[in-house]
């Protein structure tokens, strides 16, 4: 991977970089 990927859910954002998996509430 390496590209950031933002996907805006319900109520948040999940931020995917690579290998990482963040979950902005």
């Amino acid at each position: 991977d390496g590209v950031v990927k933002e996907i805006f859910v319900s109520e948040g954002a999940v931020v995917n970089k690579g290998d990482v998996l963040a979950v902005i509430v």
